[in-house]
Order: structure tokens, then sequence, then C-alpha cells
């Protein structure tokens, strides 16, 4: 629990009007002057602030407002996209401004914990990564998102020097910065050196306008790297002379802007009740101290954030709110929601999570929808969204938009999927009825294209099987005609794979259509090779069934791929023994020796989900077996009644057992298609 201050003020000494602009550079003040005639996008809000990413003078028209009107924004460290859209979805709920914030470790997180990081490149690439899907998402919920960056300490710089050079990069294509605010814990430090670094940064950042928040004193406990479980107490409340000097020193930076975490007892984590001692009048004395030394009439003079703020009591939260805090960090609680939600889906559909087949419908019964890895982590987005809905009560940001709507995802909820497929290697993307979907990625790759002369999208697959042969080929052919400019492949399905995957059920389909005929190949590819520069794969159906079934329910058929490429063969007069390039649908499941066959006949490509999914859920589920007794409540386990559990419960260590369990899959994978050590 722990606090920050907010200075937004900008100037000099002498100009620390609230009023006053973040920054005098050309992009702002044109930014400035349009929104004097914009419409106002929140009844209760600047028109300056919008939904989405919020930056510059809308930041500190939002913050400037959290103060007046007497509410604190919920500020939560995520570790991924699952937390990242649980804020927003949460916001829109509760109908107020949220604060995603990336921690370096959270960055590396998402980039991967297998990389190389000791150069901070996996930290920035992640924070990077992760900032830029805010940026793509934000406006569909419809609420005004904070991009922060959380604890930075002096060694780590270098983490915050990369995030600096994108938001650079940002500001020149977009007139504004990736991230809204950067975080520079330097506490460590003596005052002088502590403020003086921050003046510096903010030099860098005003031009930008990008805000930072520097601490003073210490956040006691444990957060991401940073331990100060044995900090001496003292440093746990800071100075109203301190956060004077602070001030002063950073008004001085022309268009900055800043926030400050004072300390006053805040401690990161969740801990038995006595164990914290909280003193927010210090933020009191300081307002008073800096108010004296200023001259001004304004009460609040400095806009304070509370770190730590898990398990502080509702009384000291707005206590703390009156004081001029403007945003409350939110972490260990929202990590044990997410986690208790995953665990509360175990424990309703436990008895369908033991195996990929066999349940209480049935030993020969597929459990693919119960393990699949959305199942349960959709389960902790919505428990976590519940959890900073509940925070937001306590921080009075509840409604501070417009009319409090019950249902805001409804209108858009829709088009979530586009952004779920970001992270495959090989961008391929399954088409599976909204064409408007991959129209909107064709004119992203489009933009792409035009900026790298290389598309988003390495490739997409339209599924139109359900077409006639004529209306799937001839509709393929016309976005094939789109994509080959873009350098895009086509992959096109003929026939149908059976079972069920990602909302296409065809587990009770006519068998005889799950066998794809040489001819309809041969159609295909004489269609599709008119296109100048076109390049298909073909997923011809040859007993393919999405999922894992029990043995003697599937009846692979892989011949068909060889008397397919005979046919070819014969009909265009090539030398080429395998002319189409095919790929195999539904691998999850399949026998080593049908895969093996299958290529043979040309196949360079099988999609395996099933199996994958399985792995990622069986590695959670080891996870939990393994440390069971810590994962039952946020504090109290087999050290103690009073020990907390949160480096038990982050949800980073539950999802890293997923995705090595899931890596060591695609690793045998790997070995079944041939495709081990295949590079250098």
């Amino acid at each position: 629990m722990k606090l920050a201050i907010a200075s937004l003020l900008i100037g000099s000494a002498a100009a620390f009007a609230p009023a006053a602009s973040f920054g005098r550079n050309s992009a702002l003040k044109m930014a400035e002057a349009a929104t004097e005639t914009e419409e106002k996008a929140f009844a209760k809000l600047p028109a300056s602030v919008k939904p989405g990413v919020v930056t510059g003078q809308a930041l500190v028209d939002l913050l400037d407002a959290a103060k007046e009107q007497g509410y604190a924004i919920p500020g939560v460290n995520i570790v991924g996209t699952n937390s990242i859209n649980s804020c927003m979805e949460a916001a829109a709920k509760y109908g107020g401004p949220i604060m995603v914030t990336f921690s370096k470790g959270g960055g590396q997180f998402i980039a991967g914990k297998s990389l190389n990081n000791d150069a901070d490149q996996a930290s920035i690439a992640g924070t990077i990564a992760g900032a830029k899907h805010v940026h793509e998402v934000a406006a569909l919920y419809g609420v005004p998102v904070v991009l922060h960056t959380d604890h930075c300490q002096k060694a780590w710089l270098p983490w915050i020097d990369g995030l600096v050079e994108a938001s650079a990069e940002h500001f020149e294509k977009t007139g504004s910065p990736l991230f809204s605010s950067h975080m520079l814990d330097l506490s460590e430090e003596t005052l002088e050196e502590n403020i003086g670094i921050c003046k510096q940064y903010l030099e860098k950042f005003a031009p930008l306008g990008i805000l930072i928040e520097f601490e003073l004193g210490v956040t006691g406990g444990e957060e991401d790297g940073v331990d100060n479980t044995d900090v001496d107490s003292s440093r746990l409340y800071t100075q109203p002379e301190e956060v004077f000097y602070a001030y002063e020193q950073l008004s001085q930076v022309e268009g900055g802007a800043f926030t400050c975490a004072a300390s006053f007892g805040n401690v990161h984590g969740v801990y038995a009740p006595g164990n914290v001692d909280l003193q927010p009048v210090i933020l009191y004395n300081s307002q008073e101290f800096i108010k004296e030394k200023i001259g001004s009439d304004d009460d609040k003079p400095m806009r304070f954030v509370f770190h730590g703020g898990s398990g502080s009591s509702v009384d000291d939260i707005q206590y703390a709110i009156g004081a001029g805090v403007v945003k409350m960090n939110i972490d260990t609680d929202t990590q044990w929601a997410f986690w208790d939600g995953i665990r509360a889906y175990e424990a309703k559909y436990h008895d369908y999570l033991q195996g990929q087949i066999g349940g209480p419908d049935g030993d020969d019964k597929p459990n693919k929808k119960y393990y699949d890895p959305r199942m349960s982590l959709r389960a902790g987005e919505e428990a976590m969204a519940a959890r900073l809905i509940k925070a937001a009560e306590d921080l009075k940001c509840v409604n501070v938009l417009n009319k409090f709507q019950k249902e805001p995802l409804r209108s858009y909820i829709h088009l979530l999927p586009r952004y779920r497929v970001n992270a495959k290697i090989l961008f391929s993307i399954i088409w599976n009825g909204s064409m408007a979907w991959d129209d909107g990625l064709v004119e992203a790759s489009a933009e792409h294209f035009e900026k790298t002369g290389s598309p988003l999208f390495s490739s997409h697959m339209l599924d139109l099987s359900e077409e006639s042969l004529e209306e799937n080929i001839g509709i393929c052919k016309q976005y094939l005609e789109k994509f080959a400019p873009l350098g895009i492949l086509i992959e096109f399905e003929l026939g149908v794979t059976g079972g069920e995957e990602d909302g296409v059920d065809n587990t009770d389909v006519d068998s005889s259509r799950l066998y794809t005929q040489p001819e309809e190949v041969f159609y295909a590819y004489e269609q599709l090779s008119q296109v100048e520069g076109g390049a298909f794969t073909c997923a011809a159906s040859f007993g393919n069934v999405h999922g894992v079934y029990a043995p003697g329910n599937v009846d692979l058929q892989p011949v068909i791929l060889y008397n397919s490429q005979e046919f070819i063969k014969e009909k265009i007069g090539s030398d080429d023994d395998k002319p189409m390039r095919f790929v195999f649908h539904g691998g999850s499941g399949s026998s080593v020796d049908d895969i093996k066959y299958a290529i043979g006949a040309g196949v360079v490509k099988m999609n395996i989900d099933t199996d994958t999914q399985w792995a990622f859920w069986d590695g959670v589920r080891g996870y939990e077996a393994k440390y069971h007794d810590y994962l039952q409540g946020q504090i109290g386990g087999p050290d103690g009644d009073d020990k907390p559990n949160k480096k038990y419960y982050d949800p980073r260590m539950s999802l890293r057992a997923g995705e090595e369990a899931m890596a060591a899959r695609l690793i045998k994978a790997a070995e079944d298609l041939n495709c081990v050590n295949v590079l250098n």
C-alpha cells in the first residue's frame, strides 16, 4: 500500500495554476485547440478526454477531474492480454477510467519467459507489444485508458529508455506517445539524486506528452523483483519537506507533468491485520506545506498516487483520496482474484478436466470444450474484473463518465476475436463466418505493407466448405487477388473437417463430406493458379476431425492426398510429383504413421490445437497440485497462518506452468512432423 504524488503543474514556480497546459510543442497545442470545438465524449469529463489511450493534456485533464470530483483511478498491474482485457472490461462496467500498468517483469512475461533478457530486450519488446494491444482495442471498450509503467529502479533505466524511444517513434507518426506515463522508483538513492534523475527524464518526457510518476520513501513488502520486506520502518513515511523539494524541482521543467508516490506506511501485498500501519495524514500535511510555500489558493496542489492499495481499508482509501490521491495501485488483490476465478472453474468442472476423453457424460466423450484454455482464463478474467469493480466503488470511481451501462461491451464484443490471434508466429487466420473480420485484417496488412513493404499477416484461411465448390473457390479467388499484391498466401478448405472447432460444429456432418475428391482439388488448383503472383495451400479433407476421440472413431485416408497429387500432375503435365501444397487439419490425436504418410503426400503444415490446449491446462493443473496448500487463500499455508501466498498465486506462476507444458507438447509434435533441427 503506497502513495505517489501526482503533480501535474506546468511551467515555472510562478505558474502553478491548475489550468496550465501540459506541454509547449506544436502537436499538443494543435490538439488543445481542436478540443475547444470538440463535442464531449463523456458528460462528466473535459472534452479532451476520449475513449482509448489518454496522453498529454488529456491525461492532465483527466487527473484534474479526478482530484476535483473526489475519486481515484484504479492502477492495475497486468501480465498479459487476459489481465489487460479484464481491466478494460471492468472499467466499461463501472463507468470510469482505468490505468493499465506494466512492470518490467510483466513486460518480460508478455514477450516470453524463455527469452534472453540480459539487456532488457524482452522486457522492452513485451511492454511495447502489450501497449500496442491496448492501443488497438481500448477505444472499443468506450473508456479512457492510461498506459503506465511501474517501479523502475536505477539499474533498470535502460528499460525505460527503450520505451521512450518507442514513444518517440509513435509520436512522430501519430502526434501522441505510445505510453501515457512512466514511474521511476529511485527511492534507494538520496533525495537529491532521486529527483535529479527524475528531472532529467521529465525533460525527455515533456515534449512527447508523457507524465512522470516518482517515489519518495519506500513501499514495503515485495513487488515484482523489488523486495523491501526488511526495510527500516522509518523509511516507510515521507516528510512534507521532501515532497515540496520534489515539487519545486520538477515544476521547473517546461511542460512537465508529474505525480508522486509518497510513502505513508504503504506495503505491497496483503498481510494479516495489525502488520501495516498506514498514516495518510502525511498527505494532508504535505499538501498544506506546499500550499503555504507557494502561496497557492489550491488546497491540494499536489496530485498523489497510492501504492500498495491491495488489502487497505475503505476508510484509509477514501481518507487518502480526500488528500489529493488520484490513482491507487492494485495488484495483489487482482492477482488473487484471477487465480481464484480459475480455481473456481476447476472446482465446478473438475470431473471433465482430468483427461482429454472421458467424464460424467461417458467414457468416450471428449472434454475439449472444458479444457480449452479460454474457458479457465475467461473465468479468471471475470473474477478479476469483478474485483476491480469493487475497487472502483472503494475509490468512488463508479459512474464518473456518463450514464452507467450494465452491458457496455455488447456492441463490440464480436470484434474481440480479431485480437486473439496476434501471438501466432506464422500469422495464419482462420475464417469462421465473418468476412468483415477478414476484410479488417487485410486492411491492416495493406497499411503495414505501405509502411514496411511487407504485410501484417503471412496468410489467411477461408473455410467456405459449406458453400458449393464453385462459390467456395470463386470467393477464394477474389480474395487471393487482394492478397497477392501484398504477399499474403491463402489457405482454402475442400470437404469438411469433422468435430467442433472454435464455433464451427461439424460433429453431425454426413461422413461422405469428410473425404475430398481429386477432381475437386484440381478444380481449385486450376482456378487459383490463374491469379498472378498468387500463393495457396489446400486443406483437403481425408477423414480429418477436430479434437481427440476414442480409438476407432476416426478413419483417416491420407491416400486421398497422393491420388490428388497424381491427378493434378497428369492434368497439367508436370514433372513435380507434388504440385499441390497440402495442409493437415485436425492433427491432434493422429497417429505418427498417419502424420508421416501425409507428409509424404505433400503436407507442409499440420494444425494442432486440441493437444496443445490440453497440455496448457494440464500444466496449470500440475502446478495447482504441486502448490495446492499455498493456493487456497491470500494468507496462510504450510509456512504459517500469517504468511502471504502472493508468490504462488501470481498468475504468471500457473500460466508459466501452462506455457512450459504446451511448449513440451509442441516439441513432441515437431518431432512427429520431422520438423526438428531444420534450421542451423
